[in-house]
């Protein structure tokens, strides 16, 4: 798999409900960082901030995964844990690379942009918004997935970097976010209400939730 490639699409059955985009298309150029705006031009400082993928801030990345290894993206745990220090440059550059439609991937996956939350250099979590959504992960992933490293969990930062993506997602055209989480996940419930979550229905094991983007 690519570094940064999303899931690919399994079966399933079409969701009643699909996501209000805009019809405007995405361009091939990194999208990134256009539509961070304001995110994407801050120098990393002493309040936590979400950024573009940046090589100043991959090591902290593959010290997260090699100290938990919990993330279920192999990009941030099993794949960038074995990176050597000349190889983290082109791994920056994949995760880049995902945002852009023309960018070769396998059928099923979908283009992607990848945040991160940091602090000066160091690593404390990241977002990941599709930009569109196949029938399978409107069932069971949706449109958002957040990750925290477990050192920094409980200390509101999944909440806050939730809210800070979601003007990301608005500039993509996302009105509003399908999220998912499991049934018995009540912290994961708790930050998708903070950042105004309604809860549409419970499929299987899984909750799902639309965010408002604006």
């Amino acid at each position: 798999m690519r570094v940064g490639q999303d899931r690919s699409e399994q079966d399933g059955s079409r969701a009643v409900h699909t996501v209000q985009r805009s019809s405007r298309p995405i361009g091939k150029r990194d999208t990134s960082r256009a539509l961070l705006g304001g995110f994407a031009c801050r120098s990393i400082g002493r309040v936590p901030q979400l950024v573009v993928p940046r090589l100043t801030v991959a090591p902290s990345v593959r010290a997260a995964a090699c100290a938990h290894g919990d993330d279920p993206q192999p990009a941030y745990s099993t794949t960038v844990a074995t990176l050597a220090e000349d190889e983290l440059a082109g791994y920056v550059d994949s995760l880049l690379a995902d945002t852009r439609e023309g960018t070769p991937r396998p059928a099923g996956y979908v283009p992607s942009t990848h945040l991160w939350w940091v602090e000066r250099e160091q690593f404390l979590g990241r977002v990941h918004i599709r930009h569109r959504l196949t029938p399978f992960l409107r069932q069971v992933d949706g449109d958002l997935w957040y990750h925290v490293v477990p050192t920094e969990r409980h200390r509101g930062h999944a909440t806050a970097m939730l809210a800070a993506a979601l003007p990301v997602a608005a500039a993509l055209g996302i009105e509003c976010l399908l999220l998912t989480c499991d049934a018995d996940n009540v912290g994961s419930r708790k930050v998708i209400d903070a950042n105004g979550g309604l809860l549409q229905d419970q499929r299987g094991h899984k909750l799902r939730f639309w965010v408002p983007t604006t």
